[in-house]
């Protein structure tokens, strides 16, 4: 990688072995973090110490994380309409 996990950046291991509702929890902690600061990414599939560990999503999983940050961000933020 040619950058580290910083106030901007954050690295999320993640694989078909660790529970779903984990990332989700974790992606929760750190999507409501951002929206506090300066904003930021949320990189799945790279360890904390930066490698490229990879991990195989499908559509259907994709759609799920999507959802997921979806329904954490959308209560949130008060639209003015």
């Amino acid at each position: 990688m040619d950058f580290q996990e910083d106030d901007q950046h954050e690295f999320k291991a993640w694989s078909f072995s660790t529970r779903f509702d984990w990332l989700i929890s974790e992606l929760e902690c750190y999507v409501c973090a951002f929206l506090n600061t300066n904003g930021g990414t949320i990189y799945i599939g790279i360890t904390d110490e930066g490698i490229v560990q990879g991990t195989m999503l499908d559509r259907s999983l994709v759609e799920r994380i999507r959802l997921a940050v979806e329904a954490i961000v959308v209560p949130l933020v008060s639209l003015p309409w």
